[in-house]
């Protein structure tokens, strides 16, 4: 059954076209944090293409294991399993393991799954600014919420964002998270999409730049460059071109309207 399941999740292939993966991906830079319960290698595979067009992309991180992510034996850095051996020190890798939807989950025994948990709790902790995308939190997940919650909810936090982007009933979204938005003071914002009103996409690549200087320093000024559907790669490119060139000369300063 594991091996079928591998195979399954294993021959998934990413469409040509860009996909939610790829915008959620070229949204964020190194200093952010994208981590998924999925199984699928979608998000490795959208990663690998958006590094043609930026090496300043978020940090993956897999909760629940996944199909194309393995560890190194010898210095312990996590790997695409595909690689076959450790890129920086030839070592043997070791194939991580799927954590399956059962209510008592092993977050301990693998190394790997204990350390991605681990840099969840860190990251949530320190968090301004945390998107939900799609994902429920289903009772099979009941140890991983609370995980989640005593990072994150542990304290109210007067200045930080809460977004979920999810087709769920607005009433349903605040029963599932009623803990988060309790400590972000009620600063919730619910989209259908990525592209419906987020931060990620009204201030891709800027979002806590964005988020800073709209609620902090008064701006109420337009965003020259916000993320929008595009058929081709070369579309996304040239959409995101005046960003690119400013990082390029250290500058991540919001682009608005009135500068394009």
């Amino acid at each position: 059954m594991e091996k079928r399941i591998f195979d399954f999740y294993s021959s998934l292939e990413i469409p040509d076209k860009p996909t939610a993966y790829d915008y959620l991906i070229l949204s964020l830079r190194k200093k952010d944090w994208i981590f998924t319960f999925n199984w699928d290698s979608l998000l490795i595979q959208a990663y690998a293409r958006c590094y043609r067009l930026t090496n300043d992309l978020p940090e993956l991180v897999f909760l629940h294991g996944n199909v194309n992510v393995a560890y190194c034996e010898r210095c312990n850095k996590p790997q695409r399993m595909d690689f076959g051996r450790c890129c920086d020190c030839g070592g043997e890798l070791i194939q991580t393991p799927l954590l399956y939807p059962v209510r008592n989950k092993d977050y301990t025994s693998s190394e790997y799954i204990r350390k991605a948990w681990e840099v969840l709790t860190l990251t949530l902790d320190e968090a301004s600014v945390l998107t939900i995308f799609g994902y429920s939190a289903p009772k099979s997940d009941a140890a991983a919420v609370e995980l989640m919650k005593k990072a994150f909810a542990n304290r109210t936090r007067w200045y930080n964002q809460f977004e979920v982007i999810d087709i769920a009933p607005r009433e349903t979204v605040y029963t599932s998270w009623s803990d988060f938005i309790t400590a972000v003071h009620e600063h919730i914002t619910v989209h259908r999409t990525i592209f419906d009103g987020t931060l990620l996409s009204e201030f891709p690549r800027r979002s806590i730049e964005g988020y800073l200087k709209r609620n902090f320093k008064g701006w109420w000024g337009e965003s020259g460059v916000q993320l929008c559907e595009c058929q081709t790669f070369d579309e996304l490119r040239e959409l995101l071109k005046p960003l690119l060139e400013n990082e390029a000369d250290g500058d991540y300063s919001v682009i608005s309207s009135n500068q394009r």
